[in-house]
């Protein structure tokens, strides 16, 4: 599958969500604002696994990239970080950011469901991660552990 994945530095084409540029920016301020107040937060992932066309997995990704919009926080932010997801800061424990999990599962039934894409007919599905940060941890370090998962 190749599905265009390019952004002029701010929005990214497919889909106009954020460019990876600005979600990093945004997320370097959040741990420093977390490290200051002792507040948590998570990112959650968003892994697209197709099985449709090229035609259809971008249609997907848009439909995916707007629910996804649709259905964040006032205060959290997201990107389409690689050709196949996106990444959504949320500033939650592990038990906000279960339920976010599930309110985000919930939204994307609309979309997806476990037989096919209600967008295009296609069994394509999205995978749904959460990784609590840790004030020990950096955000190179954090940034690494996601990337390894999300990657994998």
């Amino acid at each position: 599958m190749k599905v265009e994945f390019s952004n002029n530095g701010l929005i990214d084409s497919l889909t106009g969500a954020p460019a990876p540029r600005n979600f990093f920016e945004n997320l370097e301020r959040e741990i420093s604002k977390s490290q200051r107040l002792y507040q948590p937060l998570a990112i959650m992932t968003f892994k697209y696994l197709t099985t449709a066309s090229e035609g259809d997995s971008e249609k997907e990704l848009i439909e995916l990239g707007r629910s996804i919009k649709k259905n964040m926080r006032k205060g959290d932010f997201y990107s389409r970080i690689a050709q196949d997801g996106f990444w959504v800061c949320l500033h939650a424990n592990e038990n906000d950011s279960a339920d976010s999990k599930k309110r985000f599962s919930k939204a994307l039934l609309n979309v997806f469901n476990q037989e096919k894409s209600k967008a295009t007919f296609s069994k394509s599905k999205v995978e749904i991660s959460i990784n609590l940060w840790s004030p020990e941890m950096s955000k190179a370090a954090w940034i690494r552990a996601i990337d390894l998962s999300y990657f994998d």
